[in-house]
């Protein structure tokens, strides 16, 4: 088969809790794991696709279907191929509202070049519309970072809710608001997919980029020439003693309300600051602002290697704030080098987090901190060992995990801010005994109040540049049970690129197991 990993064979055995098969209202938002799961699963959310194989262009379908539960539990996407097989774990790249793009590549060959863009629409029953999924065309020319265009980090998506008449948009500031109003819309949203992807040949005074725009007016790309703004780039070269442009995209996000209607994306760097950009204007404003300044600096090579390990950012309130939240591990490399290689297995001695805001439509006021700084050792108690359902092999003999087992011994990493409009300062960590094992923890963690709300188990099988994202994707699925749903069923066994047959237990929530030869939930 394709280039998977050996976990992504193995979905949970039900829908998480909480939602009930449907009878319940789904979140308000929720974590999602951005790698899909490889599974034939349907419910209301499932949506089909046809289109073609990368090998030989012959006909195949697509099926997708989200399963969603409140957080800390994380919600999970299901991907099913139908005549064909993925040559990769699809990826959801972005969601914004309804929508969610989606990264997919069908067929044996594994070279990437063979990668799609796919929308998903969630659909709404109060006007009759089911879920859908369509295949978006290629830009052309394509970026030259084209592995960078299907990674998931670089391209963002931003709604156009189309009323009958456009409304007039009030206040003033650098950047417009979001349009705070229930707009009419027509038979589907518009939207737009945005992406900063470097020009071929940098210029004299750095880099520049490339803005890609795929429009579903049209559904055609657009590609722009983009010169940094001055202050931007004046600020890197600042940081590099004079050397040349540097911004890395990792992730995009729109900054609008529940109904869409800003024109601005936020394309961050989480390493360095946020690009805000109206790219729908004829002129585009362009405005820069830093991140918060680190708590302490965290190893170099260990931030550039995966910043979201250490950030996140996310737009609140409707859009009229941007949070930062930021982690600091306390961590010896146990090395003289600081390369990557040397730093897989450091010695950890807690860590500490803190929350960041600022208005949206105003960055020049600059970041508000939200929350004291929290301390491992401030939120909570210690974790009975089963918890992380770990076998004596993962750790060095056979006595398992040290006791007592706290917050501030576990390696702690992902920082996720929470998008419920509860008014809560909360954010979701991943932890683990160690980096490389696969049993994880998810923890809720209030820092208003420095104290630890929920905690689950989480994720065997997958590593942590593999874990989750937040979303509101969740308030517009239903879990309702589809027209033939076969949630539960038997599946062939799927071998992997290894050679692998799927015979692993799954442990997806705290109270879910299931053997791929029992297609029935283990007894708890």
């Amino acid at each position: 088969m394709g280039k998977f990993k050996r976990g992504s064979l193995n979905p949970a055995a039900q829908p998480p809790a909480v939602v009930d098969g449907g009878a319940n209202p789904p979140p308000a938002s929720c974590l999602i794991d951005r790698v899909a799961y490889i599974a034939d699963v349907t419910n209301a959310s499932t949506a089909m696709c046809n289109t073609t194989d990368n090998t030989d262009n012959h006909g195949v379908t697509i099926q997708v279907t989200f399963v969603v539960g409140d957080p800390p539990l994380v919600s999970y996407l299901c991907a099913h191929c139908i005549g064909s097989q993925f040559a990769y774990d699809p990826v959801i790249v972005a969601t914004e509202g309804r929508l969610a793009l989606l990264a997919i590549d069908i067929g044996r060959s594994c070279s990437g070049r063979g990668r799609k863009h796919y929308i998903y629409y969630a659909g709404d029953t109060s006007r009759g519309m089911d879920p859908s999924l369509k295949r978006l065309p290629d830009p052309d020319p394509a970026p030259q970072s084209l592995h960078r265009f299907y990674d998931g980090y670089h391209l963002g998506l931003l709604r156009r809710p189309r009323p009958q008449s456009q409304p007039q948009l009030q206040g003033g500031g650098f950047l417009r608001p979001p349009c705070n109003y229930r707009a009419q819309e027509e038979e589907h949203v518009s939207y737009v997919v945005a992406g900063l992807f470097l020009k071929h040949k940098p210029s004299a005074s750095g880099h520049l980029f490339d803005l890609y725009l795929y429009s579903s007016d049209t559904n055609k790309w657009s590609i722009q020439d983009q010169e940094p703004p001055l202050l931007l780039l004046q600020h890197q070269q600042q940081r590099a003693g004079g050397g040349g442009f540097d911004f890395v995209t990792n992730k995009a996000i729109s900054i609008g309300g529940e109904h869409g209607g800003s024109t601005t994306m936020c394309f961050v760097d989480l390493q360095q600051g946020i690009l805000q950009y109206n790219v729908l204007d004829s002129i585009p404003g362009l405005r820069y602002c830093p991140m918060p300044p680190p708590l302490e600096p965290n190893p170099v090579t260990m931030v550039q290697s995966y910043p979201q390990a250490f950030r996140d950012v996310a737009i609140i309130d409707g859009g009229r704030r941007i949070k930062c939240a930021q982690l600091h591990l306390d961590v010896t490399l146990n090395c003289e080098d600081s390369n990557w290689v040397d730093w897989t297995v450091p010695s950890y001695h807690g860590w500490k987090a803190a929350t960041w805001s600022m208005d949206a439509a105003y960055p020049s006021s600059g970041w508000r901190q939200d929350s004291e700084v929290v301390h491992a050792s401030e939120i909570g108690s210690t974790i009975d060992p089963p918890l992380l359902q770990l076998p004596p092999y993962e750790f060095d003999g056979d006595q398992g995990p040290p006791l007592p087992l706290t917050f501030e011994k576990l390696h702690t990493s992902l920082p996720v801010i929470s998008l419920h409009d509860d008014g809560k300062d909360v954010v979701y960590f991943m932890t683990k005994v160690h980096s490389y094992h696969k049993a994880a923890l998810v923890i809720a963690v209030d820092m208003s109040n420095k104290t630890t709300q929920q905690v689950i188990q989480f994720l065997p099988g997958k590593f942590m540049e593999r874990a989750f994202v937040h979303s509101r994707i969740s308030k517009f699925l239903s879990m309702a049970p589809g027209s033939s749903s076969r949630l539960g069923h038997k599946r062939k066994h799927e071998t992997t690129r290894d050679g692998d047959t799927n015979d692993m237990f799954v442990l997806m929530s705290d109270t879910v197991m299931m053997e791929p030869n029992n297609p029935h939930p283990a007894e708890t």
